[in-house]
């Protein structure tokens, strides 16, 4: 709109041109569509760690969307404290299973 004061949101003789650009705009690919990751298997917390080091080097090399990795390192990480919390609460169980026992046996 170099021809006009106004940008193309508010020159009043550009509305069909405005309705173009927002109809070509929402058909065109959307930026996260175009950068699909390939899916994660992640069966125990072992598997967490070179989850993150993939994420890590995606974003060093400049691969990988910021918004995207970082979302992908905050869910790994918080997945890894999930399956520190589970492995923790089998411990005290075992424990707990342990010391009823040893009352029983006394």
């Amino acid at each position: 709109m170099s021809s006009s004061t106004f940008c193309i949101n508010h020159n009043p003789e550009a509305k069909e041109l405005k309705k173009m650009a927002v109809i070509s705009g929402g058909k065109a690919l959307k930026k996260i569509d175009q950068h699909r990751l390939p899916a994660v298997s992640i069966e125990s917390k072992k598997d967490v760690i070179p989850f993150l080091i993939s994420v890590i080097n995606e974003i060093r090399s400049g691969r990988a969307d910021v918004k995207k990795a970082n979302a992908l390192a905050y869910v790994g990480s918080t997945l890894l404290k999930a399956y520190e919390l589970v492995e923790m609460e089998e411990r005290i169980d075992k424990i707990e299973t342990l010391v009823l026992e040893r009352k029983t046996y006394k």
